[in-house]
């Protein structure tokens, strides 16, 4: 593996994901991508704080930020562990290889681009809300984090394939359902 930069972080997730996918699920290291649920879950719990308080002062944001931040977690945790559990039965039944583990891994891996997207967000809304309202930013916003989530659908779709033995087309099969749940919890969000 690589030496841990952030050039080489950059490189590895936005043009060779599946690859480090393929790295850490072949030396069972799947145990440690618990982190990323964890904190795209913190991510989220600063995003609630800041869309129902506006508040731009980064010490208040954490103070008020506690219990969404709390909630955030255990939802995304949740969500992680029956996510994986769908898409564990649903390659199953289209004659899968991989273990729960190899697959609560790849949903947690999957996770990257949310925490990216998590963190984009975050810097515009508070710029939204230190320099003012824009419309336009709002509809930038609202695109961007479909970008996101399509993107980790693919790496998602990609590493199904990858750790069950599948087509595209049949990892596609078990994966699809994610990309459309996450678009319409984003759109009913609004």
């Amino acid at each position: 593996m690589d030496k841990i930069t952030f050039q080489n972080i950059v490189r590895i997730i936005v043009l060779k994901p599946t690859t480090e996918l393929d790295i850490i699920l072949n030396q069972e290291k799947y145990k440690h991508l618990f982190s990323f649920p964890i904190l795209y879950g913190i991510i989220l719990g600063f995003s609630k704080t800041i869309n129902k308080t506006g508040v731009a002062n980064f010490i208040d944001l954490t103070a008020t930020s506690i219990g969404p931040i709390i909630l955030s977690v255990l939802i995304i945790l949740i969500s992680c562990f029956v996510y994986s559990w769908v898409i564990y039965f649903i390659s199953k039944s289209l004659k899968g290889e991989a273990s729960i583990d190899m697959t609560f891994g790849l949903v947690s891996y999957s996770l990257i681009p949310m925490v990216i997207g998590g963190v984009f967000y975050l810097m515009l809304k508070l710029f939204i809300y230190s320099y003012g309202q824009d419309y336009s930013i709002n509809i930038f916003i609202f695109y961007s984090q479909i970008i996101f989530v399509l993107w980790s659908t693919i790496i998602l779709t990609i590493g199904n394939a990858l750790i069950n033995g599948f087509s595209m087309v049949r990892s596609l099969a078990a994966t699809s359902w994610y990309f459309i749940l996450f678009v319409l919890s984003i759109i009913f969000a609004k």
